[in-house]
């Protein structure tokens, strides 16, 4: 029969491992599929996953490009971190949540287009992405973590939007070149916030 499910740890560590195509037939692939795969290049998800689940890239360190299906509604904690030579990610619309770490450490990751469902960026969620250039937050982006893009260097300007009800400690910390911060709504919406704890 078909393959539906990739099972927890099923390619961990498979170092060797360079190129993977994944059948539409699997909807679900586990924490840590694929994780510390140092030598995968290239992977072509399933369309019918509905999410990247808890470290399931994580360390791959050699992929260099993604495209996340459209059917994936959330980036799960530590999914890409550590894949140190991931320069272009495709988001889907369908994507509401980045969690916890998901792109921590991605230090060559150029450009990323948030998808306008967007609702929530967890903490560490960009964290030392210093290649990353400025990033429009979509319109409806409601929180942006603690530490969400801190050591992201490569900021100049950002654009927050009047969605946003609350922005974590040290979201843009160090983020040296960071000239220029908007805000799409009033003073008074500005005011309301939650900032920190």
């Amino acid at each position: 029969g078909s393959v539906e499910v990739i099972s927890e740890g099923a390619f961990s560590n498979c170092t060797a491992l360079t190129n993977i195509v994944l059948p539409d037939s699997v909807n679900i692939i586990m924490d840590k599929a694929f994780s510390g795969c140092t030598g995968l290049k290239e992977i072509t998800l399933s369309k019918n996953i509905s999410q990247i689940k808890f470290r399931t890239f994580e360390n791959c360190s050699s992929l260099e490009q993604i495209v996340i299906p459209d059917s994936v509604t959330s980036i799960d904690y530590c999914a890409f971190a550590n894949c140190s030579a991931l320069k272009h990610v495709t988001l889907p619309k369908s994507l509401t949540s980045i969690g916890k770490s998901a792109f921590d450490g991605c230090s060559v990751l150029e450009s990323v287009a948030l998808p306008d469902g967007l609702k929530s960026i967890d903490s560490k969620a960009f964290y030392n992405c210093s290649a990353l250039t400025d990033t429009v937050l979509p319109d409806g982006l409601k929180s942006i973590g603690d530490n969400a893009f801190s050591g992201c260097v490569s900021f100049t300007s950002v654009t927050i939007p009047d969605s946003v009800t609350s922005i974590g400690d040290y979201a843009f910390r160090s983020c040296s070149k960071l000239k220029h911060v908007y805000y799409g709504g009033s003073d008074l919406q500005w005011k309301e916030i939650k900032v920190g704890y």
